[in-house]
Parts: structure tokens; sequence; C-alpha cells
């Protein structure tokens, strides 16, 4: 590796030939069971190891990377709101999300973003009010009204979740939840968009179709839905209703997808250490969580286990932007147009900034004068870019796991979560829970 003044260290096809054999080693040793995010974070870790810089420049000739792993360049630029002066979507980000809703909020910039987040922000944030939460309760009660067993069981709980609080009661057909979890796995997989992006394009119409004709309706008068709500907030305009109808997506796809795994990986963490199960078991009794929405918006000690969580295995791993004007950071350069990537599970496990980093510590989030939240910005991407959607889910999460509990005693055997250090990624083959019911 080589290293210019004021740039930072670089690599080229050498290390991608690592990439490569690092794969391939492991698809002979466990064929069944290989982990692509798993070998991509060990050869990322590599190539922090050898350059002795948590920021490297692949060189690839006519295409360059910056990846970044460490969390003070990344809070850098996620604090800054999108901008030609300063950070923008990244290309590889932008084709991909344009497949399924070119003005979604993630990849617009300016005063479109703007506009966006506002309208954003207002929709889905819970207000706190205890309306809105009892709704929200009141659907998570009913999709999880039965045990679950695997995180199957826990997505298609979610979709029910999310029919409701995105749409209404009984309004959203059930092919939604399909569709938008397939169009999404599309624009997450660059070789299956290239190869297989075409024949969706029918399931992309009858999303949208639907979308539309949902939009139109009139919604029950009184209604709680982020649908309704928004509907509410556009009365008089100012909004393309195109531009609204593609905000929708990700609403959708915070529950059916990363809000999927957050709930369902800290399931498998609580209920595979007993002592972390009976705490949240007491925090649920001595509040009101069987009839209040509140007292489940109040359950402390299990909304760290969840934050706990998503700092450990992240459900967002990576994302990409570019400085079109290019930057300058703690002395160092950024070129002018160079895609970066941010990696952010390598960032939140760093041991040379917190020695336990490895170890899931929830009560990190709630020791007074806490810096959790200083060491760790990035969990819900943070700054200006933070999850306009992040107190929803968590407020879902928490309900749905304060339900389980009044289900049955849940149970999860799984070693590798049940003690410290934590694994560097979730259990790749799969997590199944019990529940005693009688």
């Amino acid at each position: 590796m080589t290293q210019a003044a004021g740039s930072y260290p670089s690599t080229g096809f050498g290390d991608l030939l690592r990439l490569a054999g690092g794969c391939g080693a492991a698809l002979v040793r466990a064929p069944g069971s290989f982990d692509l995010n798993l070998a991509l974070q060990d050869w990322i870790e590599g190539l922090v190891r050898r350059s002795g810089s948590k920021t490297v420049v692949l060189d690839l000739y006519r295409t360059k990377l910056l990846i970044v792993t460490g969390g003070e360049l990344s809070e850098h630029i996620l604090a800054q709101p999108p901008d030609v002066r300063s950070y923008v979507e990244g290309p590889t980000k932008a084709r991909a999300m344009s497949f399924l809703a070119p003005n979604a909020l993630t990849i617009t910039h300016g005063e479109q973003w703007r506009r966006l987040r506002r309208f954003n922000e207002e929709t889905l944030s819970a207000g706190d009010a205890e309306e809105r939460l009892q709704f929200i309760l009141d659907g998570v009660r009913r999709a999880f009204a039965g045990p679950v067993s695997d995180i199957d069981d826990v997505r298609s709980c979610m979709a029910e979740v999310m029919r409701t609080v995105v749409f209404g009661s009984d309004r959203a057909p059930a092919h939604l939840a399909d569709d938008v979890q397939t169009l999404i796995q599309h624009v997450q997989n660059p070789g299956r968009r290239m190869l297989f992006g075409w024949r969706e394009r029918g399931r992309r119409k009858r999303f949208y179709d639907t979308l539309r004709r949902l939009w139109g309706e009139s919604p029950v008068s009184g209604s709680h839905s982020l649908m309704a709500t928004a509907r509410r907030m556009v009365r008089d305009g100012g909004h393309p209703e195109e531009e609204i109808l593609q905000q929708i997506p990700h609403w959708m796809f915070t529950f059916t997808g990363s809000g999927t795994d957050l709930l369902a990986r800290t399931l498998g963490i609580v209920a595979s250490r007993s002592d972390v199960y009976g705490r949240v078991q007491a925090e649920a009794a001595g509040r009101n969580t069987e009839h209040l929405a509140s007292a489940v918006n109040n359950m402390e000690y299990l909304e760290s286990c969840l934050l706990e969580a998503c700092r450990l295995f992240p459900p967002v791993k990576r994302t990409f932007h570019v400085a079109p004007q290019g930057d300058s950071f703690d002395g160092f350069h950024i070129p002018a147009g160079m895609e970066i990537l941010h990696c952010f599970t390598a960032g939140q496990r760093d041991l040379s900034v917190d020695p336990t980093a490895d170890d899931f510590r929830p009560e990190r989030w709630m020791e007074p004068g806490s810096v959790a939240a200083a060491v760790y910005p990035g969990l819900f991407l943070g700054g200006a870019r933070e999850c306009p959607g992040k107190n929803l889910i968590l407020f879902v999460c928490k309900a749905a796991i304060a339900t389980l509990m009044n289900v049955g005693r849940m149970r999860s055997v799984c070693p590798a979560l049940s003690e410290d250090p934590m694994p560097p990624s979730f259990p790749a083959g799969g997590l199944r829970y019990g529940m005693d019911t009688g």
C-alpha cells in the first residue's frame, strides 16, 4: 500500500484478489452457510490492519472507492444535510434505489431533500400522541397474538403491522408486503437487479397502481395511519402525488426489512440470556404495558436492548455518499466525485475505541452521563440523515416484545448469543424460538 501526503492509504487489485480468495475458501469450508456480508467484513478489517488506517482508497484505475470504517469520518459526513456543497447520495446508492423509487428521501439532496425530510419527519413521528401510539399498539397486539418460532414468523407478523400502521386497518391487500419485499431485494442486490430486474416491471406497476388507489380513497375519519396523516399534511398541495407515493415503499420496508431484522435479533438475544429476559419481564410487569401505549413507550431497559442489538448487528450495514466539490477531514483530502462507502459494522465494533464493543451491554445506554450515543452516533445513520422513522420502529419493536411476553415465556438456545463476546455477525444458521404458552 502507498500513501501520498494528505491522502488516505491506497490499495488495488491485489486486495480484490484477497477478497475473491477469502470468498472461495469460505465456500469450500461451508458451502451451505456462506455469508457474503461476513466475508466482506473480514476483508475490510484486513484492509484496515494492513494499511494502519480506518479509511482506505480502493484504486481500480478508472474507479476509486473510499472505504470508511471509522466513526469520526462517518459522523462528519452524516452530520451535514445532503447538498452539492457538502455530501450527496453516491451513484451506487442512487442507481439501486431508483429501481423502485427515484424520488425516495434517501437519494435526494438540496431543496428537494429539505422538503421531503420535513414531510417524512412529520408523517412518521409517533409524536408521542397517546392516540397514535395506542393505534399502533393495538395493531401490534393483533398481529402478534400467537407464538412465533423463527424470523419468517416475525416477518409475517410485521407485514400485518405494516399494513395497519401504514394504510389503516383492513385497507391494504396482502400482496403489497410481498411486492415491496421482492422489489427491495432487487434494490439491494445489483446482480439480481441487472439480470432479472426487467421481470419485475409488472410487479412494480401493480405496486404503484395499488398505492395510487389507496391514496385516492378517503381514509376512515380520524384515522392514525401514516397514509391518512400524509394526506392531511399535503391537503393544500406543495408535494406532487408521485413524489409522495415514492416515500411509501421505505415506510413499508422499515417494518418488513430492517425493522424485522432488529426485532428478530433482539428477541434472539433477550431469549438466550435469562438475566436479560428477567429484567425485561420485570420492567413490563412494573408498568401497565397490557393497556397503556405510553407505558410500553417508556420501557427504557427494553429500548436499550434494541439499541445494543442494533449496534452489534446493524440492520443497515453500508451506505454510499460522494462529495461533489471535495472535502477535507482531519488533515486528509477527500477527492471530488470519489464514491464513499461507509461500513457501519466495523465502526460499531472498534475495540480500540471501546474495549467492550463486542459485548452485549444494554446498560451502556442507561448509565448516568453515558457517552454511548456519542461513541456510536450512527446507529440509525445519525446526524442530519438520521432515520425519521427511528422512534416509530423502536416503539413497534417494544410493543411486539411486550406482547409476545404476554403470550408466553419465550426461549431460545443459541450459545453464540448467550455469552460475550458476541460473534462478528448474527448466526447464519437461522434462529428458532420456543414459547411456553401453558
